[in-house]
């Protein structure tokens, strides 16, 4: 799956962008008999798809100064407010739509409701929405009606999940911009490596044996694969992660137990937007995903949880925000036990929102040892050049001569020229194959050489590694 800026489905702004009655408005009117004009609402929703969105909301209110009456342009203007953090503007202008008579406009203040947790605003006007648009004996259910119907059922689950807030610790929070996000996550080796590879979010764990990443299958639906590292820095064809997933799923992390999976998806059961979930792989395959709920997910996107058990913390990333370009990355405590937040605290919606973070510290606890910590770590994406990369049962990952006994490091150097010997033969395989696509069959004959001598470089290179971890565990 692509970075969050990138995907297909979501983007950090969410441009809600209605659809409109007519293609253009006419954006020009007569006045003193001089000719006055203004963006037309076609005109306004290009700019804000072009990323201008104060430009496209400024065209707009002027458009309404000479045409009140377009409720049309006024819902447009209150979703592209509402995108744009302005909520005030935004609310004002799709309740003057709702006066005006458009039943979407009742049904976007709805979802507004729900993504601020006013659940008994957001139920009465869904209420209000079905009165005004009472079922008629022989009416066809409309888009609207289905959209309403969808809104409800989010609304139930929201109201469920806030039955049942986890009582979490976030000790810090920072808003960074959504296309780098992966910088504010500062892993310790043991937990792994997060990168960011041809604008997809991959995850290494710390034996540098293995990646996880998604991309698309067949039907174009994002799943989660895994691949192997085999020799040569080559890697295996990858292979879907039998995950249960309803949806898109992207962002995944797996702890170091091999068995614990975690990562986001769309599904139509989450909250809204991108919702992180958990996944424990089983003798048969991974067992029924679980939504982590809040105060992890809500109704905006949320992803890329990442857990370093060394350090005791985790990290996700949300743009529930609203900062346009920026997504806000949430530091937090984790727990072996869950815990439920009291349903009659009366800090139970603060704490399901994170706003303020006060509302979730424990009492007399300083975080600034834990903080300073982390602030220290050198960031996941970072590395010094290795000497090599050796996983050694039982000691894990070895970089360095220096890490070896005396007598394993001629060894691992016969190792790494074995190694860089294969890393060249492909390499040039590459290049001899590339000019034969070209025309030139003149390097046929060099490339079926190269290609009968591949097992043997690759035997050399494995009884190379054999002999470094058989002199290391002796």
């Amino acid at each position: 799956m692509p970075m969050i800026t990138a995907m297909k489905y979501f983007t950090i702004i969410r441009y809600a962008v209605v659809a409109v009655a007519a293609a253009f408005v006419p954006a020009a009117v007569a006045q003193d008999e001089a000719q006055v004009t203004y963006p037309s609402i076609e005109d306004s929703r290009l700019m804000a798809e072009d990323g201008n969105l104060e430009q496209a909301i400024d065209g707009l209110q002027q458009l309404l100064k000479h045409e009140p009456k377009n409720r049309d342009a006024r819902m447009l203007l209150g979703e592209l407010a509402w995108s744009a953090g302005q909520d005030k503007l935004a609310i004002e202008s799709m309740e003057e739509a709702k006066r005006q008579g458009a039943h979407n406009a009742t049904l976007r203040l709805a979802e507004w409701a729900m993504d601020g947790y006013n659940f008994e605003r957001a139920q009465s006007l869904l209420d209000s929405f079905r009165k005004g648009t009472g079922r008629k004996a022989g009416r066809k259910a409309s888009p609207l009606d289905e959209e309403a119907r969808a809104l409800q059922e989010r609304l139930d689950r929201l109201e469920e999940q806030m039955e049942r807030v986890e009582q979490i610790q976030v000790i810090d929070s920072v808003n960074v911009d959504a296309a780098s996000f992966l910088q504010a996550f500062r892993l310790s080796p043991q937990s792994g490596r997060l990168l960011e590879e041809n604008g997809r979010v991959v995850f290494e764990p710390q034996s540098g044996r293995q990646r996880f990443w998604a991309q698309p299958d067949t039907a174009g639906n994002y799943r989660l694969v895994r691949s192997d590292a085999l020799f040569g820095n080559e890697w295996d064809t990858p292979v879907e992660l039998n995950v249960e997933v309803d949806g898109d799923a992207g962002y995944p992390f797996m702890l170091p137990d091999g068995i614990t999976l975690y990562y986001a998806s769309d599904g139509p059961g989450g909250l809204g937007g991108l919702d992180i979930y958990m996944a424990r792989e089983g003798a048969d395959g991974f067992l029924t995903p679980v939504n982590l709920g809040m105060p992890y997910n809500s109704p905006y996107n949320d992803y890329m949880m990442a857990i370093d058990e060394v350090n005791g913390v985790g990290w996700f990333a949300s743009d529930r925000n609203r900062v346009p370009g920026k997504v806000t990355i949430y530091l937090f405590i984790p727990s072996n036990m869950r815990t439920n937040v009291d349903a009659n605290d009366p800090d139970l919606r603060a704490k399901a929102l994170l706003n303020p973070l006060s509302v979730t510290w424990a009492d007399d606890v300083d975080y600034s040892e834990i903080l300073q910590r982390i602030r220290s770590t050198a960031t996941s994406t970072a590395r010094t050049a290795d000497d090599f990369r050796i996983n050694v049962p039982g000691r894990g990952v070895l970089t360095r001569y220096s890490e070896l006994p005396q007598g394993a490091r001629a060894k691992a150097r016969s190792y790494v020229a074995a190694q860089n010997n294969l890393t060249e033969a492909l390499a040039h395989l590459a290049e001899l194959r590339a000019k034969y696509a070209a025309g030139n069959e003149s390097t046929a004959s060099e490339i079926r050489g190269l290609e009968n001598e591949l097992p043997s470089l690759r035997q050399q290179a494995k009884d190379a590694l054999n002999a470094v971890i058989s002199a290391i565990n002796h």
